[in-house]
């Protein structure tokens, strides 16, 4: 081992050589991995959803709901919205998201985006003033409550300034996430069939459960789904360099502490003899 990196002997010793041992292992692993997502989202390239394979994938298509939910402000149908609350002198504010899967649709070819992970950069779709004490109504009133910050900043008695951004069915979109293909398994109805004998009885069986393949777009490891609307830039930069040093200086420490536990080994059996 280096001069400058040593571990005492003794049980602490052991202790930290099999920490470094464990954590440089982890080290590289995350550095290794951040290496390789760098440079896949540094060479990525828009492809079309016919093109679409495995794998880190950036794809342009049309917003089609699946489980739509509806804008708090403008209540119209949408697979997402973020509200943005703030007081008047927008000292304060808060922001409260909810999302929804949806289908990823140019031509005959979709995908389903699954929203779990993923940052959405959306436009503005409605902005309202509201003035102190005046009812936002039931709805809005409910959704501020479930959040602790945004419940408070409302219980002060201010104006309250909310802007909404919200994603639209038929609304053109930019996905960058993992591509998943994967079997979806579909219960065909009941079929009822005459039972044998002379009660004149029936019984019914399903019939048998037919593959229907499809399209998943969900985050990548260590990476949250990119959703971006109206030529939106990504909100998330790449990984930190930094974090690629654990490429190198993991196995470095990884390896110190197995060739202390291997010289605390030989100094073991010496001593035994």
């Amino acid at each position: 081992m280096s001069p400058d990196f040593q571990i005492p002997l003794g049980f602490s010793g052991v202790l930290a050589a099999i920490a470094c041992l464990i954590g440089g292992a982890a080290w590289f692993a995350d550095g290794y991995r951040v290496l390789r997502l760098r440079r896949a989202l540094a060479a990525l390239r828009e492809r079309p959803l016919a093109g679409l394979r495995e794998g880190l994938v950036r794809v342009q298509g049309r917003v089609s709901l699946v489980s739509p939910l509806f804008s708090p402000l403008g209540g119209v149908p949408c697979a997402g919205f973020s509200l943005e609350v703030s007081d008047a002198a927008a000292a304060l504010s808060g922001t409260v998201r909810e999302t929804r899967p949806f289908e990823l649709r140019a031509g005959d070819d979709s995908a389903q985006v699954e929203p779990d992970d993923s940052e959405w950069s959306l436009p503005v779709t409605q902005e309202r003033e509201f003035a102190a004490g005046e009812a936002l109504g039931a709805p809005l009133e409910a959704l501020l409550e479930r959040h602790e910050e945004l419940s408070w900043l409302r219980r002060r008695g201010g104006a309250l300034r909310i802007v909404e951004r919200a994603l639209l069915p038929g609304a053109v979109v930019t996905v960058i996430a993992s591509a998943v293909h994967g079997a979806e398994a579909i219960a065909e109805p009941e079929i009822e069939w005459a039972r044998t004998g002379t009660d004149g009885a029936a019984f019914a069986v399903a019939a048998a459960v037919a593959p229907s393949f499809a399209w998943r777009l969900e985050s990548p490891e260590g990476f949250p789904t990119q959703v971006l609307a109206d030529g939106a830039s990504a909100s998330r930069p790449l990984p930190a360099a930094w974090r690629t040093l654990g490429g190198v200086l993991g196995p470095a420490l990884a390896l110190a502490g197995l060739l202390h536990l291997a010289h605390v080994a030989g100094a073991t059996m010496a001593g035994g003899r």
